[in-house]
């Protein structure tokens, strides 16, 4: 590109063509992961574990670009 004259690319972004089913694979992981850090937690103050109340997922569903110079 820069022998075309361009030295700069903006704006580019990267995608899957099914990005639900990775998205369903690391939410399982999430889940997965939460529940050991849970049982932890719990063992390490001497304490059980009850039932799920609440699921929740914040953030952003994907990577958003960012204009740090990188």
């Amino acid at each position: 590109m820069v022998s075309a004259g361009s030295n700069r690319v903006n704006g580019v972004q990267f995608s899957v063509a099914e990005p639900e089913k990775l998205l369903d694979q690391a939410r399982r992981k999430a889940v997965k992961d939460a529940m050991r850090r849970a049982h932890l937690y719990a063992d390490a103050a001497g304490a059980g574990l009850g039932k799920i109340l609440q699921i929740q997922e914040r953030g952003t569903r994907y990577p958003q670009a960012t204009d740090d110079g990188c």
